[in-house]
């Protein structure tokens, strides 16, 4: 749970289902739950969905203009995208110590994220 104050204001964010808080706040905002928390106060939100098993160009092409410039921006800023199809412990690891330090940055936490094997 995050907690923004803004003068005299106490806001809380809640994300992904989290456990909330019983502590005091004038604005508490629930992102991303499975299941809306007000009906009258809630809005769809929706994410891209991508099939990683098309070529490139079928996923580049799929994207509006605006989610291009922004991948394009990203790339210009470093952003960096790999793929294994079998990490092996060091990637593994790697990620997992990112992983712990986001997690620890937005206040989820130090879950461990269970990675289920799929076939």
């Amino acid at each position: 749970m995050e907690e923004i104050r803004r003068k005299s204001i106490v806001c809380r964010e809640v994300w992904f289902d989290e456990e909330r808080s019983l502590e005091a706040a004038d604005i508490v905002l629930f992102y991303h739950w499975c299941v809306p928390v007000n009906l009258d106060a809630s809005a769809l939100v929706h994410s891209l969905e991508i099939d990683l098993t098309c070529p490139e160009s079928t996923i580049w092409k799929g994207f509006t203009a605006g989610t291009r410039n922004e991948v394009n921006r990203a790339i210009r800023q470093g952003l960096v995208f790999q793929c294994w199809s079998q990490p092996d412990k060091t990637v593994i690891d790697e990620f997992f110590a990112f992983h712990r330090q986001f997690t620890i940055e937005r206040g989820f936490g130090t879950c461990r994220p269970r990675m289920d094997a799929r076939v």
